[in-house]
């Protein structure tokens, strides 16, 4: 005969085994679903990079929502959008499936694919080379070639004039996107586009500001004379001065645009950004432009004599650089590109006017005429002691479709 402890051990004995057995499959079924829901992510996030390599080869696509089946399955649907911003392109896309969901953004733009380092418009004029200057990469140059020259005491001292090919250039600069101008233009005079929603807020009260470009675009308005010290603002953020802005080294902003008639980034200011003024820029000493940043300035009338971008000594702008004007005019009323001696420019330079490069430029220049400014004179297509080195540049730069040798797109980097 068993004892009577013995029916309640086995009791207990099953009871623990039932107990086991259940956490077993409770755990089974916990780790079938989760393993689904990661092969689901995993695959969410394939349908973002197809979508993405779809994105990078179509040219067509314009700004705006696009939904796309993938495969024809309606199974892999993807969810892209696309905005223009600045002189780039930022496109979101969102592959979803049910309630699950993957959202990835980028900002990207076009791939020069030559080795251009100078354009310099043939205006009938030679380009002459005094000091150390050294020019290294493919140049179209005017018909009267380039020489020799001998100003402010010092002849030219290398011994070859460019280092790299020389072909003619045309009387007239290769003509910017005339699209991106125009949208550009119509933001710098406070014409924000129709159709695109903007949440304003006050900045005053306000140190630090972050925007995920998949959220609305935030808009900030700074009174005539304003500045911008001590602030923090990042991503799909707008800011529109009413007359002259400065922005002080106290301030960070990444990937921000920036409107004024004039604009003065003050010594030591370290940020990416994108500036737009129609009357100057000044970056003053040792500031530091980040890449992908943007200087552009745009002649609007004749009230403005010479619009002027200027980089002092020891300040970096690593991106593009350029001005336009929308009418013919004289000498004296175009506009120009100042970069100082111990400044310099890792990136694109394109001048409707004139380019003063008495620093460094590691990548291309596209003006109407050289013209340096010195303490005693002015001499017209004239290189002093200047680097334009195209072999410099980064493999790595990407530029804008404002002005490319190729439309191959390719990714500038990933956003929030």
């Amino acid at each position: 005969m068993l004892r009577a402890g013995a029916l309640f051990i086995a009791v207990a004995i099953s009871f623990v085994i039932a107990v086991l057995v259940s956490l077993l499959i409770t755990l089974a079924f916990h780790y079938k679903i989760q393993n689904k829901e990661n092969l689901l992510q995993k695959k969410l996030e394939r349908n973002c990079k197809s979508a993405f390599a779809i994105l990078m080869v179509d040219n067509e696509q314009s700004e705006g929502t696009t939904v796309l089946d993938l495969y024809g399955e309606e199974s892999d649907s993807v969810e892209i959008k696309k905005m223009n911003w600045g002189i780039y392109e930022v496109a979101s896309v969102k592959a979803f499936s049910g309630r699950y969901a993957t959202t990835k953004t980028k900002q990207y733009g076009y791939k020069p694919e030559d080795n251009l380092a100078v354009y310099l418009a043939d205006l009938s004029r030679p380009l002459n080379l005094c000091g150390k200057t050294k020019i290294t990469g493919t140049c179209y140059l005017p018909e009267a070639g380039v020489k020799r020259g001998y100003i402010e005491g010092k002849s030219f001292e290398g011994s070859t004039l460019i280092n790299g090919q020389i072909q003619n250039s045309k009387n007239t600069l290769p003509v910017l996107d005339k699209k991106i101008l125009q949208s550009l233009s119509e933001m710098i005079a406070a014409k924000f586009p129709t159709g695109q929603l903007f949440k304003e807020v006050e900045i005053s009260s306000i140190d630090t500001l972050i925007q995920s470009f998949l959220d609305t675009t935030i808009l900030i308005r700074i009174a005539k004379g304003g500045s911008l010290s001590g602030k923090y603002l990042s991503g799909n953020i707008i800011v529109y001065g009413a007359d002259k802005l400065t922005i002080d080294k106290t301030s960070k902003l990444e990937d921000v645009l920036v409107f004024a008639n004039s604009i003065s980034f003050s010594k030591e200011f370290i940020g990416n950004l994108q500036a737009y003024a129609t009357d100057s820029i000044l970056v003053e000493e040792d500031c530091i432009l980040n890449y992908p940043s943007v200087l552009g300035l745009f002649k609007k009338d004749h009230k403005t004599q010479q619009p002027f971008i200027k980089l002092m000594k020891g300040a970096v702008v690593k991106g593009m650089v350029f001005t336009t004007q929308s009418e013919l005019v004289s000498d004296l009323a175009k506009t120009r590109v100042s970069i100082e001696k111990g400044a310099r420019v890792e990136g694109q330079i394109y001048v409707d006017g004139f380019a003063d490069i008495q620093g460094e430029l590691w990548g291309t220049v596209w003006c109407q005429k050289f013209l340096l400014k010195t303490a005693s004179s002015v001499y017209e297509n004239h290189l002093l002691d200047a680097v334009i080195d195209r072999a410099k540049l980064s493999e790595h730069y990407v530029g804008s479709a404002i002005i490319t040798s190729g439309k191959k797109k390719k990714t500038i980097k990933w956003l929030e």
